[in-house]
C-alpha cells in the first residue's frame, strides 16, 4: 500500500483491506510506522489509540469513549492499551469518511 500524505486515510485505507478478518491496534501501529514509515510522538499515539477505538469495532470491548468526559477520556487511554492486540473491525461510520476524504483529496 503507497502512503498518502494522511495518517488517518492510510489508516482507514488499511482497516478497509482487513475489513473482514479484522486487525489489532498493534498491527495497524506497526503497518504506519515500519511499512509507511509515520512517526508518532507519546501524546499523539494516545490520542490516535483513542481514534482507534472509536472507528475500529469489537464487541467484547465496551467502552463508552465518544461520549465520556474528557476527564474520563484521559484516565481511559492507559486503561484501553489493554485492548490493542485484541481484533476490530472498522465501523460503518468510519467507512464513508474515508470515502468522502478521498474525494476530497
Amino acid at each position: 500500500m503507497e502512503k498518502t500524505n494522511n495518517l488517518y486515510i492510510d489508516a482507514l485505507k488499511y482497516g478497509i483491506n482487513k475489513m473482514q478478518k479484522g486487525l489489532t491496534f498493534d498491527e495497524l501501529h506497526k503497518h504506519l510506522t515500519e511499512e509507511l514509515k509515520w512517526k508518532f510522538e507519546k501524546d499523539f499515539l494516545d490520542y490516535f489509540r483513542l481514534w482507534f477505538y472509536r472507528n475500529f469495532y469489537n464487541r467484547d470491548i465496551s467502552l463508552n469513549l465518544i461520549h465520556g468526559t474528557e476527564a474520563a477520556i484521559k484516565s481511559a487511554v492507559s486503561q484501553i492499551s489493554a485492548y490493542d492486540q485484541i481484533k476490530c473491525l472498522i465501523t460503518a461510520e468510519a467507512y464513508p469518511t474515508f470515502s468522502i476524504a478521498t474525494i476530497v483529496l
